[in-house]
């Protein structure tokens, strides 16, 4: 086993001897067997130990086994204890995505104050598979299907390619004890669910299921060439937003996987409603964490939310006589001086959306599409998604900050008048022309 590890380390340029190497060492069966390789592949190790406090006197004990083993085989040892609960509670995540933050990110500070190559962790053939099948059954793309690499910038994983069955056949052979992991057993956890089902799956299987992983690897590199070549004949950057040219996916080989991968980035996750309405009238929203995708005529638009979208303002309305020689505000400014029959219905704010239409004042009932407005005000796409809309009822009555509806113009005839204020104009991010 150890000229396999070593020869599959060579092949990967996952190590060099003349580096230190950072191990994680949990204490568990991979983790001490690969110590012990590594040691015998004559690296100089340094190991990294992470006690979550997540299992009690469990997390104690295994602190306590890495700490004698180490001590043993003469191995430079770290150990950081985390109050993994706290942090998950703060920054909203699940314990085991926690604990796995926590995890690499002090290896990280570690293996740069320490000077290491790499951090080595333990991943074997078996994880291989279960990542596979993890990603297989969240409905991941070609990308979830390459399972782990070999190599991810400083993470190394030279047990890919043995099994679980080999490394407990190893730790045998080489009299070496090590500890369980009890949470291995909670099969409310998805992957220790897959687990449990490749338990009864012949090792055969296991080896083409992480074979298969492997070779996604390669057909993954193929399609991001294809997609890195195919990019700039349909995708166009414009400000802040990213701009997909439907009508050239629509001519692509497969679009709606083409589609899959260039909005992989922004973390869509309902990409094949996103293609279904490339066919239908504009208008719609979809949501990612962190972006905004609208559909625009001929384009996809792909905005930054912190740039797309921001806090709805309030409305303050002041019916009043009308003053002689009345001051009217700016087109530019954030309140108006319209009509009282403007209050007639509820006032509300909304965005625009495709098929708005309205009668800027001066148009006299003629209505125009509010997209060509917004054209002739020169707006790019994401300008258009910060204007505020004032509604009177169904009916546009203003475009924020810039106008009036002609139909709600205060008139010679005009008795009473609202004064209707939005705040605040931060919110509104107004175009000051």
């Amino acid at each position: 086993m150890l000229k396999h590890i070593q020869q599959y380390i060579t092949n990967n340029n996952l190590l060099t001897i003349d580096q230190p190497v950072l191990v994680a060492l949990s204490g568990g069966a991979d983790s001490v067997a690969m110590l012990d390789l590594l040691l015998r592949a004559g690296y100089h190790l340094i190991a990294a130990h992470c006690n979550f406090h997540l299992r009690e006197d469990e997390s104690d004990r295994d602190e306590l086994f890495v700490r004698q083993l180490c001590e043993k085989l003469q191995v430079e040892l770290y150990v950081k204890s985390f109050n993994t609960k706290a942090y998950a509670k703060q920054h909203k995540l699940s314990v085991e995505m926690a604990a796995r933050e926590l995890r690499y990110a002090w290896f990280e500070q570690l293996r740069e104050e320490k000077h290491c190559q790499a951090v080595a962790v333990a991943h074997h053939r078996n994880d291989q598979a279960e990542t596979l099948l993890l990603n297989l059954k969240r409905g991941a793309g070609i990308r979830g299907l390459c399972g782990m690499k070999p190599r991810n910038r400083y993470i190394v994983r030279p047990l890919l390619e043995v099994s679980h069955n080999d490394i407990l056949h190893y730790l045998t052979l080489r009299h070496l004890p090590h500890v369980e992991d009890s949470t291995n057993q909670d099969t409310s956890i998805p992957r220790n669910r897959i687990r449990q089902l490749l338990y009864r799956v012949p090792p055969t299987d296991i080896a083409h299921i992480a074979d298969t992983a492997r070779r996604m690897q390669g057909y993954n590199a193929i399609v991001q060439d294809y997609v890195k070549n195919i990019a700039p004949t349909l995708v166009q950057t414009e400000k802040e937003t990213i701009q997909i040219h439907i009508p050239t996916l629509l001519q692509t080989v497969a679009p709606e996987t083409l589609l899959y991968e260039l909005l992989q980035p922004y973390g869509f996750p309902q990409t094949d409603q996103i293609f279904r309405c490339l066919k239908h009238p504009s208008g719609r929203r979809f949501y990612s964490n962190t972006h905004l995708l609208y559909k625009e005529r001929n384009h996809l638009v792909v905005c930054a939310l912190e740039s797309c979208e921001s806090a709805s303002p309030h409305i303050i309305t002041t019916i009043r006589n009308i003053r002689t020689k009345e001051s009217f505000p700016p087109s530019e400014a954030w309140n108006i001086i319209a009509d009282e029959r403007i209050t007639t219905k509820p006032l509300t704010l909304r965005h625009w959306k495709e098929g708005d239409r309205f009668c800027p004042i001066g148009m006299k009932g003629k209505k125009r599409l509010l997209s060509d407005f917004f054209t002739d005000m020169k707006l790019s796409a994401i300008e258009k998604q910060k204007v505020w809309i004032l509604c009177s009822g169904e009916d546009i009555a203003w475009v924020v900050g810039y106008r009036l509806d002609d139909r709600f113009k205060v008139t010679p005839s005009t008795t009473r008048v609202a004064e209707i204020e939005i705040l605040n104009s931060e919110a509104l991010d107004i175009n000051t022309k």
